[in-house]
């Protein structure tokens, strides 16, 4: 019995031992895991010398339970180190916001695009910073998985999302958040003003979607660091945190924006965490601008450099947005009834097409701001610190969105509905007769997914 129970005690170590030393899944693939494993190890450990006590005759017996014992503690702890070694340490960073894309305003307050539930709406993205100590850096690989809550330092929820994300390239991870969602953009108001219409074309009703409480999951090691794709700050609530905000309020065209939107990207709920210099948990003026910067509308020369009077065939110059279709045609009309008439309606599904070569490699760089969460493990900070230091910035670069470029099957709808004439009698005439243009090309936006309307001969 007591040989027994000395080679139970050995193999209570050396189960975990081996267990680190060959990297296997379910050893430890976190910090917790690793200390779980380490605790289930030392307590076997210490129960065996229970027992092997209570069998010992002698104090030879006695000695070499002892023994037995301080080497099996040993080896716990060579373990857990070997442990923590080779599966790294996860931890997270808590960036202070992402954008996930740009909705684009047809033509016509009763008009809408609805993305239901679609699987190319999304947004891709590449870490481009150097680690300072040499350390590589790469992508685990995803395929369509759901994203998890982190608080305390740890995952808390896993697989609670409708959102999923994905990455086999080992570069970029692609989120997909219009799965699960229906994503809905109304139109551009034209409305009687001092006799004439307003403008059809207003790019300050698109919409950025801006996701509030993102996390960016990393293992660590001595020699590298692992992006593992996205979780959410469940401190916040138990799900991803997003809200759409007109460009128009971004810019400061709409005027202050609204408090029922500070009020959420104050962010209160992140207060507690640690920021660099001069940062808060708050969403401020210069965030608001790199917010506003990923709709290339919000420069006002752009559609005049890049759609023209004659919208672009297959692609915008920069390789932004590429030639779509609503139903068989690449455009859709905008047009005023008749007197006494009804205003026409266009409905259709607009599909995706694949992008051209020169569409692919759009990038736009990125500076992401982050906070540390304070409850995250010395270790996984020692080794995040000593990549990436204390500037409390991760350069990424947002590219074109991998659902997209693959796909030509995913599909949205559009409904265009016109102008009514209001005219007294069916004769006329419409007053005010609407001026602007009839027409707009359909172009999808190569970088998130979703569907532009370009009018012809209006820039």
């Amino acid at each position: 019995m007591f040989n027994t129970t000395v080679k139970g005690m050995l193999k209570a170590a050396g189960a975990f031992v081996l267990c680190a030393l060959l990297g296997v899944v379910g050893c430890g693939v976190s910090w917790a895991d690793c200390e779980s494993e380490r605790t289930a190890c030392t307590a076997t450990a210490y129960n065996d010398r229970y027992e092997c006590l209570g069998d010992a005759n002698g104090a030879s017996a006695v000695s070499a339970c002892q023994a037995t014992y301080r080497n099996t503690m040993n080896a716990c702890t060579a373990a857990y180190n070997a442990c923590s070694a080779s599966q790294g340490v996860i931890g997270y960073i808590n960036p202070k916001f992402i954008v996930l894309g740009v909705t684009y305003a047809p033509p016509g307050g009763s008009s809408y695009v609805s993305y239901a539930a679609s699987t190319s709406v999304g947004t891709t993205n590449t870490i481009t910073t150097t680690a300072s100590d040499s350390k590589t850096i790469s992508v685990s690989s995803i395929r369509g998985v759901s994203l998890g809550g982190y608080f305390g330092g740890a995952v808390k929820t896993t697989n609670s999302t409708t959102e999923t994300e994905t990455s086999t390239d080992g570069k970029s991870v692609t989120l997909n958040w219009g799965t699960g969602n229906t994503v809905q953009t109304y139109g551009v108001p034209v409305v009687p003003y001092q006799g004439v219409f307003t403008s059809s074309v207003d790019h300050d009703y698109d919409i950025v979607y801006v996701w509030l409480n993102p996390v960016m999951v990393f293992n660590a090691t001595d020699s590298s660091i692992t992006w593992n794709g996205y979780g959410y700050d469940a401190n916040d609530q138990n799900g991803m945190d997003i809200i759409g905000i007109y460009l128009g309020y971004l810019n400061g065209d709409f005027g202050a924006m609204p408090a029922q939107i500070t009020n959420l990207t104050n962010r209160a709920w992140a207060a507690g965490q640690t920021y660099a210099a001069g940062q808060s948990a708050a969403l401020n003026s210069g965030d608001f601008a790199v917010i506003a910067s990923v709709d290339p509308f919000n420069n006002s020369n752009y559609g005049y450099n890049y759609i023209g009077s004659a919208p672009p065939t297959p692609s915008t110059a920069d390789g932004r947005f590429t030639l779509s279709a609503c139903n068989s045609g690449n455009s859709v009309s905008f047009t005023q009834a008749a007197p006494l008439q009804s205003p026409s309606v266009v409905s259709c599904t607009l599909s995706y097409s694949n992008t051209s070569a020169s569409s692919q490699s759009v990038k736009v760089a990125n500076s992401v701001t982050y906070s540390i969460d304070i409850a995250l493990s010395t270790s996984f900070l020692a080794k995040w610190q000593s990549s990436f230091g204390y500037s409390y910035t991760l350069a990424t670069s947002t590219e074109v969105v991998n659902s997209v470029s693959s796909t030509t099957s995913s599909s949205s709808v559009a409904y265009i509905e016109g102008l009514a004439c209001g005219a007294s009698s069916s004769t006329g005439p419409c007053v005010p007769a609407y001026t602007g243009p009839t027409q707009f090309n359909i172009y999808q936006d190569n970088m998130y997914g979703t569907f532009m309307f370009a009018p012809v001969h209006f820039y």
